[in-house]
């Protein structure tokens, strides 16, 4: 959730406590709703159990970006009988070579993938983390 959304669902909590203590039915349902549902899982955060932030996983943003990222990856490993190992250990070494040029972006040559990978704003990944996006059957 972001920042915003955060405080948008605290005022709603906050209006919504003063209705119900100006008797107002709805507002009453609602919150003690909302009581019931924070109550029912004591482990909870206050945050968590008021719906004020989501708990735990990876914004819709990051999972986009990497997943951008990681489909440039696999188009970057040379395929063919290679082992994975040496496959992740090229696309590491021009991972690490790699300097952006704007003009990469519409290159036909693998320089795009290497502008995608790098423009996904997320830090290149390690030879062990390459591996596994290289054995991983998802795209």
């Amino acid at each position: 959730m972001s920042d915003d959304a955060t405080v948008t669902a605290s005022l709603h909590i906050v209006k919504l406590v003063d209705r119900a203590r100006d008797l107002d039915p709805e507002a009453v349902e609602e919150l003690a709703a909302r009581v019931e549902v924070a109550v029912a899982a004591p482990d909870r955060s206050v945050a968590v159990a008021f719906g004020l932030r989501r708990r735990g996983g990876e914004q819709p943003q990051r999972t986009a970006a990497r997943r951008g990222r990681d489909r440039a990856i696999k188009a970057l490993a040379p395929g063919g009988d290679l082992p994975l190992e040496q496959q992740a250990r090229l696309v590491s070494q021009k991972l690490a070579r790699y300097r952006p040029d704007p003009r990469d972006a519409q290159s036909q040559s693998e320089r795009r993938w290497l502008w995608e990978a790098r423009q996904s704003g997320l830090p290149d990944p390690g030879k062990r983390q390459i591996r596994r996006i290289l054995g991983d059957d998802d795209f």
